[in-house]
């Protein structure tokens, strides 16, 4: 189970949900028995990600850089549930968008481009999964993968620390047609 999780970060825990019970349980689950899974999943979610620190330099790229920038979420975890954890956070203001399950990471990122009339050339996906970086390909966009570690499972990306995106970002969007 802890090998599918790793594998397929952002992907909704509904789907999550439904696949352990299928592959490991051989339990179907109906729509009653996931959401009630679902909503005890939540409670647990918003306390553990409300109270657990900053990833180092996070908090300090993000209020230092949103005037800058427009910043938007994109995210598995259900709408409801991240506005709930941003609200918490107090983190709600440093975020143009935010975009959580049901809709795919793929759609939310087309839907930001065309809501917003951005160009893809100077658009940035920033994220930690598969999952983003799928959206990213996708939706013919820049993708910065950030790591907590030293392990990169995205060969042909470099795992960066959060205080050299900065400068990633402007040369993204001063020089799009610079870089391949």
């Amino acid at each position: 189970m802890v090998a599918y999780h790793l594998a397929n970060g952002g992907v909704s825990r509904f789907e999550k949900f439904k696949y352990y019970h299928e592959e490991f349980l051989n339990i179907s689950l109906d729509e009653g028995g996931i959401q009630e899974l679902a909503k005890k999943f939540s409670k647990l979610v918003i306390d553990k990600v409300v109270n657990a620190p900053y990833i180092p330099g996070a908090f300090e790229f993000i209020s230092n850089n949103y005037k800058k920038y427009d910043m938007f979420i994109s995210t598995a975890t259900p709408t409801e549930e991240i506005i709930e954890i941003l609200n918490q956070k107090k983190l709600t203001k440093y975020f143009k968008g935010i975009k959580g399950s049901p809709e795919s990471k793929i759609d939310h990122a087309q839907q930001i481009i065309s809501e917003n009339n951005y160009l893809r050339k100077e658009t940035v996906f920033i994220g930690d999964s598969n999952s983003d970086r799928t959206a990213a390909i996708e939706n013919n966009l820049h993708f910065i993968y950030i790591s907590n570690d030293e392990k990169n499972s995205f060969k042909e990306s470099t795992a960066l620390n959060l205080k050299k995106i900065t400068l990633m970002l402007d040369t993204i969007i001063n020089s799009p047609n610079k870089l391949k």
